[in-house]
């Protein structure tokens, strides 16, 4: 699923499963604190990773403090991002259920 808003993510996550969330930037009725939260109050096991071209050291940490799975920041490596997802996805197991 492909969402635009804050508000869409918070419609579209209980409305089906997702295995991944990619985040870029800022949406227009919100930032990457407000993304995590949705995620962290739907309380799906999704992992979350951020995309930046401004990330710096504390953004990261404050990300990742927020349940974030990963910061990369723009420009990165297309197998950069593949690891970063491949690890997401083996630390968050889909559900059988």
């Amino acid at each position: 699923m492909r969402l635009s808003t804050v508000a869409e993510l918070r419609k579209g996550i209980s409305e089906q499963e997702a295995c991944l969330v990619l985040y870029e930037e800022v949406l227009p009725d919100g930032d990457f604190r407000d993304v995590l939260k949705v995620v962290h109050d739907s309380k799906a096991s999704v992992p979350v990773i951020l995309f930046s071209r401004l990330a710096d050291w504390d953004e990261y940490l404050a990300a990742v403090k927020l349940g974030a799975h990963d910061l990369l920041r723009f420009p990165f490596r297309t197998g950069e991002l593949q690891s970063v997802i491949d690890r997401a996805l083996a630390s968050h197991p889909l559900s059988t259920s």
